[in-house]
């Protein structure tokens, strides 16, 4: 179910401990609010502040692959990368993608999971990557309403 892209394309493979890996049944898709992907960057950059690295930017172009991402991800109940993430004028982009069942917290329990994987530790704290996308999507995950998170980042 998880592969990682090679390339040009710098992709983790991964799951963070809160991902739930094989899931099962339809999900009925729908957008997250805008708040939760607000609340994610505040999030990000925060972490990224406190250690010193440089705040990221919104991307509208990675934005909208983000998004259009964690909806397929909620609409098909599976938690796997892109098999291909446009650059667009990004000499390299990452992506992290988190699977948030039911209530079990916020943005900033799975940022802190992300922050404690040896996989998605390294693309949060690149200070190469400047600006992000966030993707956020509501669906169902092994008959748990989830939330479904695409996060990509760019470097310049």
């Amino acid at each position: 179910m998880l592969r990682c892209l090679s390339a040009r394309v710098s992709v983790a493979c991964v799951a963070s401990t809160l991902a739930i890996l094989a899931c099962c049944g339809p999900a009925a898709a729908g957008p997250a609010t805008a708040a939760s992907g607000g609340d994610m960057l505040t999030a990000l950059n925060a972490t990224r502040a406190a250690h010193g690295l440089p705040l990221l930017r919104v991307s509208r172009g990675l934005s909208r692959g983000s998004g259009a991402h964690a909806r397929k991800l909620a609409r098909t109940a599976r938690l796997q990368h892109a098999s291909r993430v446009p650059r667009g004028s990004f000499r390299r982009v990452g992506e992290i993608l988190g699977l948030m069942p039911g209530a079990q917290g916020g943005v900033r329990t799975i940022v802190r999971a992300w922050l404690g994987s040896a996989t998605h530790r390294p693309i949060l704290l690149n200070r190469r990557y400047r600006f992000v996308g966030v993707g956020a999507a509501r669906g169902s995950s092994g008959g748990r309403k989830s939330t479904f998170w695409v996060v990509r980042f760019g470097q310049p």
